[in-house]
């Protein structure tokens, strides 16, 4: 099975970009506490545990109009379905489909999304790596083309 990207977008007639953060549920389940809980090589595990509040424990950065507190405590009783790709899973699956790789990046930050209570609030919105912790890839960007 082949990694898809979560917003591929067609530029022009030759080129390609597609941009994929790191999802909010491989991430919380990922790290408890800034601590990896499982392996990164994981193949074939579905994670289907459920998806908490992520944009109220985002609070005024994924909510532009405005935040509200909401349900206080919070537990959704359903589970979700998601898989943890690897890097190279993805820019494997750039390649196997016939594109050419212009350019990739790792980017130390997360685009309005706190994935565990104890990230650092940064500018424009964006969470990074808790106070003493190791700074790690948040999110990744690429961008091909048809050859």
């Amino acid at each position: 099975m082949r990694p898809a990207f979560d917003f591929p977008a067609v530029v022009d007639s030759s080129l390609i970009a597609a941009f994929r953060s790191c999802p909010q549920k491989a991430m919380r389940e990922f790290f408890q506490h800034w601590k990896p809980r499982d392996p990164y090589f994981y193949p074939g595990h579905v994670f289907d545990e459920p998806i908490g509040d992520y944009v109220a424990d985002s609070g005024e950065a994924l909510t532009p109009s405005g935040f509200a507190p909401g349900i206080q405590g919070f537990q959704n009783p359903h589970p979700s379905a998601a898989w943890q790709w690897t890097v190279a899973d993805v820019l494997t699956a750039i390649l196997d489909a016939g594109l050419v790789l212009e350019r990739y990046v790792e980017l130390p930050y997360s685009n309005g999304c706190r994935f565990v209570p104890t990230m650092t609030p940064l500018p424009g919105n964006r969470f990074g790596a808790p106070p003493g912790e190791v700074n790690i890839p948040m999110m990744f960007g690429a961008v091909a083309r048809r050859p």
